[in-house]
């Protein structure tokens, strides 16, 4: 992983329970979609309202803004006050955020809120959303030359994750790819502005290590809305 995108999966973490796993093969969308399809979305979510605790997501990303805000040189306040106050409605985090459906295939899926950042370095942009506080996970979207691929990450204080089932050791976090995935996004992704977008995908199959020490080949189905401001890190 660069630095970026643990930078990005580090700052995501907010201490939401650890997910629901799914070891159901009987996924309905059987295609891996490297192209992104860009049209409007049929939403089965509202931006636009909000529950009690996407309340107080909001309410700590303008407590943040605020913060961030009074460390700004005086005169640079008063030279770009515009420019500021248009930065911190953008980031606030009803424009920075998903609303994620995952669990079991076949079964009724978990929905959570999260923030969601956009990161573009280079020619890739990040895409990540997650959760976590002595465990954690989260999804991750690589955009790059119009192509994407998706990843699920995990971790634990405890070393307990194997990608593969023959390898020697369990290790403590692990990031894996997506085996089958789709993507729909309203607009062409450009710097400082929104990215509105749909994600579909199924995971290869990793393995976990119960306290009982039996092995469990596990899938993740997820389905993410999102919403976030297009940002762009220096060049390399």
């Amino acid at each position: 992983m660069n630095k970026i995108l643990k930078t990005l999966i580090f700052h995501l973490l907010l201490g939401f329970p650890i997910i629901v796993i799914s070891q159901d093969l009987n996924y309905p969308n059987k295609v891996y979609n490297e192209k992104i399809e860009y049209r409007n979305i049929k939403y089965k979510i509202d931006f636009n309202t909000f529950n009690n605790n996407e309340i107080e997501l909001e309410k700590e990303s303008i407590e943040k803004n605020k913060k961030d805000i009074e460390e700004i040189a005086d005169s640079i306040k008063i030279k770009y006050a515009e420019d500021i106050k248009k930065w911190s409605e953008n980031v606030k985090y009803s424009n920075n955020r998903s609303k994620i459906f995952w669990g079991k295939l076949g079964g009724k899926k978990k929905e959570i809120s999260l923030p969601c950042n956009c990161v573009k370095k280079n020619d890739t942009l990040t895409i990540a959303s997650g959760f976590g506080f002595f465990g954690g996970a989260g999804i991750i979207v690589q955009i790059n030359n119009k192509k994407f691929s998706s990843y699920f990450f995990e971790y634990l204080d405890e070393p307990v994750y194997k990608k593969n089932k023959n390898d020697d050791e369990f290790v403590q976090s692990i990031y894996v790819s997506a085996k089958y995935q789709s993507l729909i996004l309203e607009n062409e992704p450009k710097p400082n502005e929104l990215i509105i977008g749909h994600l579909n995908f199924l995971t290869n199959p990793y393995y976990t290590e119960s306290t009982q020490g039996k092995i469990f080949e596990n899938y993740i189905d997820v389905e993410m809305y999102f919403k976030c401001l297009m940002v762009r890190e220096y060049e390399e």
